[in-house]
């Protein structure tokens, strides 16, 4: 086990145990990284784990707090939240659902969730140089827990949630992918981060749109996903390749 799984799995173990109450602040990262003998850095990335999966909540300038005692903590991988829809299901709700929440996103994000999007941007810029694949699905998966919190209603979070986890399966072969089509993924994100710094509702819907409907053109492609014909002509509207 490497150190970090060895860190995160501790972690578990003392909210388990229920070290902590919900609502609580933990102990700074470098009280944690001197209790868990890790280094902060290696605390960081296991607390930034946790909040993808919806068990604390980090609130920069104030500290990390527990949500939950529970949720996602039977699993060991980022898919912890996932709903378990096929693929062309997920997808296609993913498309529904995901544009207006992003414009809420954009109507209601705060300067805190602005600057914590482009912390994970740059975190995932190196994790695609350094050609690592769960430190970009770790990444993804932070920028949709961003997102979802700064919605600031809870069934909408949650939801946000789980349909990210299920549509990024395609992320474990993002180095099969054609270097155009990395460049893309990626590009779709800038866009979307744009979008929402000018808090532009109409932008950051129709960014969210494209990037799904590219998710699914790469699932189609990579992992033989049969998209739905509502998918298809909208990507087909899109000029979406397929």
């Amino acid at each position: 086990m490497s150190k970090e799984d060895e860190t995160l799995s501790h972690l578990f173990q003392q909210i388990e145990n229920g070290r902590w109450q919900v609502g609580a602040r933990l102990p700074a990262e470098r009280t944690l990284a001197a209790d868990l003998g890790a280094s902060r850095n290696t605390v960081r990335n296991a607390l930034r784990v946790l909040e993808a999966r919806g068990v604390v909540d980090i609130r920069r300038g104030s500290g990390c707090y527990l949500r939950s005692t529970t949720y996602g903590l039977q699993a060991r991988n980022l898919d912890a939240t996932a709903s378990g829809l096929p693929a062309h299901q997920a997808l296609e709700a993913g498309f529904v659902l995901l544009p207006p929440i992003a414009a809420l996103c954009a109507r209601r994000i705060s300067p805190d969730g602005l600057l914590h999007l482009e912390e994970t941007m740059i975190s995932l810029s190196q994790a695609i140089y350094s050609k690592n694949t769960q430190a970009i699905r770790l990444e993804i998966s932070q920028f949709a827990a961003c997102l979802a919190a700064e919605t600031g209603n809870p069934v909408l979070e949650n939801t946000l949630r789980r349909l990210a986890a299920d549509i990024h399966a395609v992320f474990n072969l993002f180095f099969s992918m054609a270097d155009h089509e990395r460049e893309e993924v990626f590009a779709d994100l800038v866009k979307l981060l744009q979008a929402l710094k000018k808090h532009d509702q109409a932008g950051a819907a129709r960014r969210m749109e494209d990037r799904i409907l590219r998710l699914a053109a790469l699932s189609g492609k990579y992992l033989d996903t049969q998209c739905s014909a509502y998918l298809l002509r909208a990507m087909e509207d899109r000029e979406i390749p397929f």
